[in-house]
């Protein structure tokens, strides 16, 4: 019910019905264990929040911007989320310690699961904090990456085809093979001219790098990606992001980056229904399936598009920003 309330923008209802997410268990979501107080809008006035990460690594890219809005109402904020995001994680606005293990009950005063802030926060559709970029890459980060794509003055377009396979949880590996493509399926992009392809995947779909599709060849820097502030080293370098829904497409969404969103026909709550952009992020374009399973269509879609951006025709953008 939660889903298609989100879905939909009725938020108000969605958001304190998304709370029941605790009860499916087959979905793998995490919720914390402490004997102290979970925040439920209690004061805050000089206690230490601990923030928790709870599922996707997407999701926690995409929600911890409230951070942000929740940081006045107390003295600390702290985020607990898996150590590929902790360095990424440190560089948004309102958090002042990132950890990458649940802390000692002497470290926080209260806690929260990371997107029950929704509910909590009574964000609408109409408040939610979108100004990007709200993350940011460590300076290490970028000096470490800083030549890996070439400076020719071709377009420079990152590609990701496949989420997290998930075999440990029936009912997301199922959705995951609905969102997920192989790079073949990208064949028809060889055709366009004067780009330069850069592999942003990491895991077992990284592998179809070696046989990709003539045509299609593709820098790959991924086997020296430690965490996600490399990966945001590497995204700030391009023009253009590319992808099925994946934690890559909100990195490079909140780092500002130009992103082309490949959506599956039942398509995730978190981009509503039937629109091209997103909420969430101003620089973000969705190209949706119009039929379950076909990705044809959409790829065909995505090659005239860019097509035009690579040869320079005035009236077409890289993102929704830009048309604003």
């Amino acid at each position: 019910m939660a889903a298609g309330l989100l879905a939909s923008g009725q938020w108000d209802e969605g958001w304190n019905e998304y709370e029941w997410r605790w009860q499916a268990q087959d979905l793998g979501f995490r919720r914390p264990t402490s004997d102290k107080p979970e925040w439920t809008g209690q004061d805050l006035t000089g206690q230490t929040l601990l923030i928790c990460e709870e599922q996707g690594f997407g999701d926690t890219l995409q929600f911890i911007r409230l951070a942000a809005l929740v940081r006045p109402l107390c003295a600390r904020v702290v985020v607990q989320c898996r150590a590929p995001l902790a360095r990424i994680i440190a560089s948004a606005a309102g958090v002042d310690e990132v950890v990458t293990e649940f802390p000692d009950r002497s470290g926080y005063d209260c806690w929260v699961s990371l997107m029950s802030l929704m509910a909590r926060l009574g964000v609408t559709l109409d408040s939610v904090p979108a100004t990007t970029p709200y993350l940011f890459t460590p300076a290490d980060a970028r000096r470490s990456w800083a030549s890996v794509v070439p400076t020719s003055g071709t377009l420079k377009v990152g590609l990701v085809w496949a989420g997290d396979p998930k075999l440990g949880c029936a009912a997301a590996r199922k959705m995951d093979s609905r969102r997920s493509m192989a790079l073949s399926q990208f064949a028809p992009l060889a055709q366009i001219p004067d780009v330069t392809w850069v592999s942003l995947q990491k895991g077992p779909a990284s592998k179809q790098v070696e046989s990709a599709p003539g045509g299609l060849a593709l820098i790959d820097p991924m086997d020296g990606v430690r965490d996600y502030a490399d990966t945001a080293a590497i995204i700030e370098q391009l023009d253009l992001v590319i992808g099925v829904d994946t934690s890559v497409i909100h990195l490079a969404g909140a780092l500002g980056k130009p992103v082309w969103a490949l959506s599956r026909f039942d398509g995730c709550w978190r981009w509503l229904l039937d629109r091209d952009d997103s909420p969430w992020y101003p620089t973000l374009r969705l190209f949706r399936q119009e039929r379950p399973g076909d990705w044809g269509p959409v790829v065909e879609r995505v090659k005239r598009e860019l097509t035009l951006v690579a040869e320079g025709a005035g009236d077409t953008v890289l993102c929704r920003s830009e048309a604003e």
